[in-house]
């Protein structure tokens, strides 16, 4: 599985659509893996940022904003997408593979 988180440094970023880069980490048997940064195409367009991650073999989603749009282009893909979470990149995949993981408030309204 290969779970990807926007990233603000160890941070989720606060918007999908605007980090920097993204963190895509590899996870087997539950264990977290290999992490890989892919960066972002830095224009901001709809379509373009979901597509890079699904060309990169993501599966998972954990996001705080995301656009609509992408969620339910990810949906389509079949790639899960959980929002409204904070915090660290590495809390969040732990506590999402404990079972513990609070999707929040999308603070995306678009």
């Amino acid at each position: 599985m290969k779970i990807a988180l926007p990233a603000n440094g160890k941070e989720i970023a606060s918007h999908f659509g605007h980090c920097a880069c993204f963190e895509i980490f590899n996870v087997e048997n539950n264990i977290i893996g290999e992490k890989t940064t892919v960066n972002s195409v830095g224009e901001h367009k709809p379509g373009v940022l979901p597509q890079l991650l699904k060309d990169n073999g993501v599966n998972l989603i954990i996001a705080d904003g995301i656009g609509q749009k992408a969620v339910q282009l990810f949906n389509s893909w079949g790639i899960e997408v959980i929002v409204g979470v904070r915090g660290l990149l590495e809390d969040a995949i732990a506590r999402y593979l404990d079972g513990n993981l609070q999707g929040g408030s999308n603070g995306c309204s678009h």
